[in-house]
């Protein structure tokens, strides 16, 4: 290895700085992996907090939104207008938080969130909103007619 690098960089080249490599090196390692195990935990935590079926709710005339997660759940909560909360949607956001604290299940901050949702009108039923998820009956070719 030629040593022009690091006298262009003003080092001096008798006394290189290699006890300061030798110690920075192994901590910018543990710090790499360090980040890697928050980021497989994100991604753990991410999926634990999954719903077993989304909750699809009416956000406009045009607009139904799936509420897969905790997270959607959360983002759709705190964009409700303040005047329109209640105690309902003061249940289903406690639900939420204690689902996510780990003090309840999962099922039980959905199901709060669906009450929600039927008790403000906009909890939407997939079947009858999108006919296409639905199974075929028989004879039915699903084509376009000629």
């Amino acid at each position: 290895m030629s040593d022009a690098p690091l006298a262009s960089c003003g080092l001096d080249i008798e006394n290189r700085p290699l006890h300061i490599l030798r110690r920075s090196l192994p901590v910018a390692g543990v710090t790499i992996l360090n980040h890697l195990k928050s980021f497989r935990q994100l991604e753990v935590s991410m999926s634990v907090r999954t719903f077993e079926s989304p909750v699809f709710v009416r956000a406009s005339e045009d607009l139904i939104l799936e509420i897969a997660c905790l997270e959607d759940a959360f983002d759709f909560l705190d964009e409700w207008p303040k005047h329109q909360r209640g105690i309902v949607y003061e249940t289903a956001k406690r639900a939420c938080h204690r689902a996510f604290d780990g003090l309840i299940p999962l099922k039980v901050a959905r199901d709060a969130f669906a009450g929600f949702a039927r008790s403000v009108k906009i909890l939407e039923d997939v079947a009858t909103t999108m006919p296409w998820i639905t199974a075929r009956r028989s004879g039915e070719t699903g084509g376009v007619a000629a």
